[in-house]
């Protein structure tokens, strides 16, 4: 959903196996690669966005990444086709609350559209 200013978006992963608890160190927001806080090695939920109607073109244009972990912890970057490089110092500004229970992991997000423009 979207609407003037913000794109709205939610992502569900059901628990397998149901009631499992999920492993989750990192506290800090966009600490992705540390070997004991970096997301990355957390059980995480990832999502990019092409902010562009065709994938291939958006590709070339680049991604914007969001890893969240069940404890809410966000990272969000880009990427560039052009530099061949990553951007840990991105802020996107969006709203992203995560919530797991026994059977489902859910996250929710908002993101001003303005953030969308980095990739110009």
């Amino acid at each position: 959903m979207y609407d003037r200013e913000l794109l709205y978006g939610a992502i569900t992963y059901p628990v397998y196996p149901e009631g499992s608890w999920l492993r989750s160190r990192g506290r800090f927001a966009n600490v992705l690669n540390h070997p004991l806080y970096g997301v990355v090695a957390d059980d995480h939920i990832e999502f990019e966005l092409r902010p562009f109607h065709d994938a291939a073109r958006g590709f070339m244009m680049g991604l914007i990444r969001f890893y969240v972990n069940s404890l809410n912890t966000v990272c969000d970057w880009t990427w560039s086709r052009k530099s061949g490089s990553y951007d840990m110092s991105y802020q996107s500004k969006a709203v992203i609350r995560s919530h797991v229970d026994a059977k489902l992991w859910v996250v929710e997000f908002s993101l001003p559209f303005e953030s969308l423009r980095v990739l110009d």
